[in-house]
Parts: structure tokens; sequence; C-alpha cells
């Protein structure tokens, strides 16, 4: 049977992107699903904490392109953790140095 070739997003009911997220976007998305599913405020605090070290640590190394597709990946699937990972982004962006 011939496959056609389908225009980018084409066949997505939810507009998932099907792009494969690296170890490091990977980690942040789990860290945000574990922060709305936590039970919490000290709960989900311990995983904001944990999301705002791993993105200070890819913005210290300018791996800005990491935090872009999983801040991307968590908006188009899950508002929540979208939200937690905007906020931790920003904290992370105030306490970086400038060189």
């Amino acid at each position: 049977m011939k496959q056609t070739k389908q225009p980018p997003g084409a066949g997505h009911k939810t507009g998932i992107s099907k792009v494969r997220l690296s170890k490091d976007a990977a980690r942040l998305v789990s860290l945000c699903d574990s922060a709305v599913d936590a039970g919490s405020r000290t709960e989900q605090q311990f995983w904001a904490d944990k999301i705002e070290l791993l993105a200070t640590g890819l913005m210290d190394r300018s791996n800005d392109a990491v935090l872009e597709v999983a801040l991307e990946h968590t908006h188009e699937r899950n508002s929540p953790a979208h939200e937690i990972l905007v906020s931790s982004c920003e904290a992370a962006a105030e306490t970086c140095r400038l060189d």
C-alpha cells in the first residue's frame, strides 16, 4: 500500500507534536507532571524546586532550546504543567548570572 505524505500536524487529533523530547526536556515534563499530581503545597514546592534547579542548569549552559521544547510540549497537552514550568523558568531566569 502506498503511503502519501501528509503536512506537518495532519492526523493529530490533539495537536501534540511528535517531536521526540531530549532527556532533559522529558525530565522537565515529568517533573511538571509530578508537581501537578502533588497532594500538598509542600510536595508541589518540592517538585518546583527540582524543576527550577534543572532549568537553571540548562540556562547556565545556554541550552534554551530544551526549555523551549518542554514549554511547547506542556502547553500543547497540559495547561497546569505548563504554568508550573513557566513559573519555574521565570524563577530560574531571575537567579541566573550574566558573565
